[in-house]
């Protein structure tokens, strides 16, 4: 865990303005962005290997950007982590919460973890795009205006060659631009509010607007472009289809009402192959909601003046206080940077954020989205991508079930659920279910996403240390995965008498299902004076798991007592995981020291019969049993707990080879022996647990043992993701 004066989560015009404002006040900071560089969506460009000659002529501020990111670059005091990407925000009480990241390429495997406690944490994670459903749009062929954009300004690629843009707000505009200069032709720009809606927002005391003349300019920018090239701009109108065989060929654009809703007769065909859609932007709070921070009723983060959230020393800035673009970003980053070093803002900055929240006011009022767009869905279109949830089914889950709970909703629709976690979907998915039936009493909830980005189940167990298992008293018989001799201990550079050697199968079992009302340690105490006994090959069952539901083989609990009398328990599930499927739970890392059992003498109690503890094979991503471990307590004398093979309360246990009986430890590898006591002949599979599924062994690729192919399906809402891919997020600070 890393301490830190200032932490800075987003590398836009927010954070990088927040970062600098702390450094001028003298104080350390870490910066942490998703991207391979600095400057987020709004400054996205080409890598320095293949850097455009005029890259300016995609961006506004370009050398403001270029001047900010070398000072960010050369200064000492500031850490800049490139490739981020922070998975959990650990809530706290009075504090800002634990911050957790894995550092590499969104796709990769094996990213080293990184845990920071900041002493105030900035937030500065921009917003995404928000895209009205309508029939085909699912499509390929189909982008996001965002998408458009990112694609021409990271990689220089038209989406298309004869291109409809269409949504609404004045971020279209920016986007017809991007597409002109990577070749494309742009057959028209349509404008969902209509002329009377965009009057009242922009022409309300219009004088006020004289302050924020520098985008006036930027818009004349725009006007020039669309007037070179001829290109039509229509207001009150929609995208209300898309059509196409294997991909978009042509999109219906019809006229709308002051509510958003189609006018019957005014529909039109045009002929495209690619069509870029967006209607506004959402905040992207993920974090902030789940550090705690209160939102308002359109989803963004509440601040007060020094962008103090409700979390104390939680600060946010840019687009999660609201959509208000590039300036006003930066002056919120400005202050919130200030004010998290203990110092006071410039008035410059605070000037230019009372301008720039007048104007994203304008901005959401010309623009906010009217109710009656529902209307140009029918029952079969899909709203929910992932999930493939249609219209009609949210319609008739709102109108059957009559609940008001939007959990209630999603998990009987599954809209929201999927691999983008309502990212696209989520607020129209509200919408259509607050319409359909009696209204929703917990709208903001797909907004709730507490695994913020996908994250593998090996990356997850990388993040944890094993402590070391406590003593258990000598009158304690000790449950394990392994059989624990009652004689001497053997020291581990013990020789192994011809005589005693046991062949590599006869590891001792690792795995059997166990009775739900019995924990198991997941470690053993052995002697101290002892060799440890080797733990690998155990694969913990969780067949049956629920999907979605966590696999009970973390944290394991102290083991339960049983009576002396112990049968011989079920018989072991082979433990050789060649070709274990990638989910599996394996304690193949880090098994704990063992602690010391002191000589017990009673008669040996018979073992199942034993398995191959090799774990030749085993496939990336398995999640070790071994995270976290509680330590055994101590048992008492007259019981025992049944593990996959019998436990001994005094003696040597016999396996399915020879095993000492006076001083022996039986392991995966050769045991120092004394004598040897031939084995029962169980079989594995012979005898069932209950709970429990029976196992058949099979032979692996290289003739080992291998326990059969157990998955841990996560749920579909992919709430512990694993090798998961997400689309760009668009962060429109």
């Amino acid at each position: 865990m890393e301490g830190v004066p200032v932490l800075v989560v987003g590398g836009g015009p927010a954070g990088m303005a927040a970062a600098l404002a702390a450094r001028r006040h003298g104080v350390r900071v870490v910066l942490v962005e998703a991207g391979d560089d600095l400057g987020g969506q709004y400054w996205r460009h080409l890598p320095a290997e293949r850097a455009g000659a005029r890259e300016e002529l995609l961006h506004h501020g370009w050398r403001r950007f270029l001047r900010m990111r070398a000072a960010l670059l050369a200064d000492d005091g500031c850490e800049i982590v490139l490739n981020g990407h922070v998975w959990s925000a650990d809530r706290r009480d009075g504090a800002p919460p634990l911050i957790h990241v894995v550092v590499g390429p969104p796709d990769g495997n094996g990213r080293p973890p990184r845990t920071f406690d900041p002493a105030t944490l900035i937030l500065a994670t921009g917003a995404q795009e928000r895209t009205l459903p309508f029939p085909g749009w699912d499509l390929p062929g189909v982008f996001t205006a965002g998408a458009a954009q990112a694609l021409a300004k990271g990689e220089r690629v038209a989406v298309g060659r004869r291109v409809l843009v269409a949504g609404a707000g004045p971020f279209l505009l920016p986007v017809v631009t991007s597409l002109l200069r990577t070749g494309a032709e742009v057959v028209g720009v349509v404008e969902a509010a209509g002329w009377r809606q965009l009057a009242t927002g922009w022409g309300a005391r219009p004088w006020r607007l004289i302050a924020a003349s520098a985008k006036a300019a930027e818009l004349g920018g725009y006007v020039r472009d669309l007037a070179a090239k001829r290109i039509p701009y229509r207001t009150g109108a929609a995208v209300t289809a898309a059509h196409g065989t294997g991909r978009v060929e042509a999109v219906t654009v019809a006229g709308l009402g002051p509510d958003w809703s189609p006018r019957s007769g005014t529909a039109r065909r045009v002929e495209v192959d690619a069509v870029c859609v967006s209607h506004g932007f959402v905040p992207r709070t993920e974090l902030a909601v789940a550090a705690g921070c209160a939102t308002g009723p359109d989803g963004a983060v509440t601040v007060d003046d020094g962008q103090r959230t409700s979390v104390p020393g939680v600060f946010t800035a840019g687009e999660l206080t609201g959509i208000g673009g590039v300036d006003l970003a930066l002056a919120e980053g400005e202050i919130a940077g200030a004010v998290a070093a203990g110092g006071h803002p410039a008035g410059r900055a605070v000037r230019a954020r009372r301008v720039f929240r007048e104007f994203a006011g304008r901005l959401a009022a010309a623009h906010r989205i009217g109710p009656g767009w529902q209307a140009w869905l029918d029952d079969t279109t899909t709203v929910c991508r992932c999930e493939d949830v249609t219209a009609g089914d949210l319609r008739r889950a709102a109108r059957l079930t009559e609940a008001r709970g939007l959990r209630s909703l999603k998990l009987t629709t599954r809209a929201g659920l999927g691999i983008c976690q309502g990212r696209t979907c989520g607020r129209a998915v509200e919408d259509i279910l607050a319409a359909a039936g009696p209204g929703l009493l917990d709208t903001g909830r797909t907004a709730q996403r507490p695994i913020a980005v996908p994250i593998r189940l090996a990356e997850l167990a990388a993040t944890t240390n094993p402590p070391t298992s406590t003593a258990v008293p000598s009158s304690t018989a000790v449950p394990s995965s392994t059989a624990v001799p009652s004689s001497a201990a053997v020291p581990s550079s013990a020789a192994v008498p011809s005589s005693a050697a046991v062949p590599s199968s006869a590891a001792v079992p690792s795995s059997a299902a166990v009775p739900s009302s019995a924990a198991v340690p997941s470690s053993a105490a052995v002697p101290s004076s002892a060799a440890p006994v080797a733990a690998a090959g155990v694969v913990v069952r969780v067949a049956g798991t629920a999907r979605g539901e966590p696999a009970a083989t973390t944290n394991s609990p102290t083991a339960a007592a049983v009576p002396p009398s112990v049968a011989p328990a079920a018989a072991a599930e082979p433990a050789g995981v060649a070709g274990t499927a990638r989910g599996e739970l394996a304690t193949t890392t880090n098994p704990p020291t063992p602690a010391a059992v002191p000589e017990v003498a009673t008669p040996a109690v018979p073992a199942a019969a034993a398995e191959p503890a090799g774990v030749a094979g085993t496939v990336r991503d398995e999640l070790a049993t071994t995270t976290n471990p509680r330590a055994a307590s101590a048992v008492p004398t007259a019981s025992a707990v049944p593990t996959a093979s019998a436990v001994p309360t005094a003696s040597a246990v016999p396996t399915a080879s020879a095993v000492p009986t006076a001083s022996a430890v039986p392991t995966a590898s050769a045991v120092p022996t004394a004598s040897a006591v031939p084995a029962p002949a169980a079989s594995a599979g012979s005898a069932a647990v209950a709970g429990a599924e029976p196992v058949a062994p099979t032979a692996g690729g290289d003739g080992a043992v291998a326990a059969r192919d157990t998955r841990i399906e996560t749920d579909r809402d992919g709430s512990v993701a694993g090798n998961v891919r997400m689309g760009p997020q668009e962060d429109r600070s």
